[in-house]
């Protein structure tokens, strides 16, 4: 039996050609043999978002090993993890190489976009948490025109900041490691949130990927017990590694209430009150925050 392709019809569909040319490159410029970092962007590129929420900084944390959902990811976030142990930051000499994160600044914005390098032309992103933008591989100038890329490259010179010339776009970028398995297990009580937080991410993930209605009592439910998570962290503060997974799980259970940032309809009050304190959390910090399940009118 034999097979032909008409190309020209496949090119008339704009999403068909999307596809097709997104796989082309997958098949093409990465190695036949599938790493682990390839196979995390093979799976989010074949199971698209269904609703408002994941957006560049969880597909860049998701590629690093440093996230397990797909959900909205707050700046804070991600910051958290670029400016941990497990990523550094490189210089303006260091040859860049697959999977080193990029994060764009613009002058008086700060970092607006993170990205994925995959080598010298193309990048892999989402560009927004919005359904429109979906996860892609894309070259380097249709992020912003080459010749701007190439002014953003020279302000990761250290000239630059010598000469305190405050540079209208910058790139920097960071190489991060995944976070070793025995690092998350050290202690006893936080590693059982974190099997529990898995659970509920399952039932969010779930969600985001189908925009199932009838899954809004699920929801419901995993953000008033997320919620109460959050409290119970917010009251009690470790030293070290325990501190810093602290700050890792909080940071991870306001990015899951924040998944829809808030705008799911059907949602319980007590899972509202949830994202309520989710949302206090980010912006305000621990001055206003809750300090009992009682005052969110949420219940064990």
């Amino acid at each position: 039996m034999k097979f032909s392709i008409n190309f020209k019809l496949i090119f008339k569909n704009a999403h068909i050609k999307y596809v097709v040319l997104s796989v082309l490159f997958i098949i093409v410029a990465l190695p036949v043999r599938a790493t682990e970092l390839e196979s995390i962007i093979r799976e989010l590129m074949s199971s698209p978002v269904k609703t408002y929420g994941p957006n560049c900084w969880n597909s860049a944390l998701n590629v690093v090993g440093a996230n397990v959902s797909v959900r909205s990811t707050t700046k804070p976030e991600f910051w958290f993890w670029m400016k941990s142990p497990f990523c550094k930051k490189l210089g303006p000499d260091d040859k860049l190489k697959k999977g080193d994160v990029g994060s764009l600044f613009w002058k008086n914005l700060g970092n607006y976009h993170s990205f994925i390098n995959l080598n010298e032309k193309y990048v892999f992103s989402k560009d927004s948490p919005g359904l429109d933008d979906k996860y892609e591989i894309k070259r380097y100038e249709e992020m912003f025109h080459e010749t701007k890329r190439r002014y953003a490259q020279r302000c990761r010179g250290t000239e630059y900041y010598l000469k305190k010339i405050n540079c209208e776009l910058e790139i920097v970028y960071h190489r991060c490691e995944a976070l070793p398995l025995e690092f998350m297990l050290g202690n006893e009580l936080l590693s059982q949130l974190l099997t529990d937080i898995s659970g509920y991410e399952d039932t969010i993930e779930k969600y985001v990927r189908t925009n199932d209605h009838q899954m809004i009592p699920l929801i419901s439910s995993a953000f008033e017990k997320l919620g109460l998570r959050l409290v119970d962290l917010l009251n009690v503060k470790y030293t070290g590694n325990e501190e810093f997974m602290r700050k890792a799980i909080t940071h991870r259970i306001v990015g899951n209430l924040l998944v829809n940032w808030g705008n799911i309809e059907g949602l319980s009050v007590k899972a509202l009150n949830a994202v309520e304190v989710a949302e206090l959390t980010l912006l305000e910090g621990r001055k206003h925050v809750p300090r009992k399940a009682s005052d969110l009118n949420l219940s064990r």
